[in-house]
């Protein structure tokens, strides 16, 4: 795109939007009724293979996986776009790392309290493209959005520390969970909060004038 003017996407744009936010609310749902409601707390649950809901969560996982693919769209947005600042090292990291551990809970861990962080990121993707879709709908909205920008960002942050609390769970000897869910989540939970953090304290930290 160098020696190319930009291309105007926000029809796609508003389009991936909403398609975004079905899919989202849609897998929380489902999740929610695949045992959240009946059977799960928010303790150590190991994946059991032979529950009845096991085959329904199982799916669910594999969709999360490839709505993390569809996820990658994103990027080629920003670059047909010209809006290369926005293909930051956050950007990539996070769109890669949350795609390869969505690889392994389909292939290890397809439920039990893996499903948990799904439920937390689907909420945060409501959120999220919900505001993305207000930020394309016009000088007006993109102003209002622009007020509650930070606070998405909050609520990215507060989902790690979530996740983080939860996922320590497994150092316990009686949490059966393999300590390859533990030896994953927990570096790449922790590396999304500093990324995160500093995105946040750079974008919207008030500098001191000397």
């Amino acid at each position: 795109m160098e020696n190319r003017k930009p291309l105007h996407l926000l029809p796609i744009i508003r389009v991936y939007n909403v398609i975004q936010l079905i899919a989202c609310i849609v897998i929380f749902y489902m999740i929610l009724i695949s045992g959240w409601t009946t059977k799960y707390t928010l303790g150590c649950e190991p994946v059991d293979f032979n529950a009845p809901h096991s085959n329904r969560l199982a799916k669910l996982f594999w969709w999360t996986y490839m709505l993390k693919l569809v996820e990658f769209i994103e990027t080629a947005f920003f670059i047909l776009r010209k809006k290369t600042r926005q293909v930051s090292g956050l950007h990539v990291y996070h769109h890669a790392s949350t795609f390869i551990l969505a690889w392994a809970a389909v292939k290890y861990f397809p439920g039990g309290m893996a499903s948990f962080p799904i439920l937390v990121n689907s909420v945060v993707h409501i959120v999220m493209y919900a505001y993305y879709q207000i930020a394309t709908m016009g000088p007006q909205c993109h102003k209002y959005a622009e007020k509650y920008k930070k606070y998405v960002t909050i609520i990215q942050l507060v989902q790690f520390i979530i996740l983080l609390i939860h996922t320590l769970q497994i150092i316990s000897s009686n949490c059966p969970m393999p300590d390859l869910y533990l030896y994953g989540m927990i570096p790449d939970v922790s590396v999304l909060f500093y990324l995160f953090y500093k995105f946040y304290k750079n974008t919207y930290s008030k500098k001191i004038k000397i």
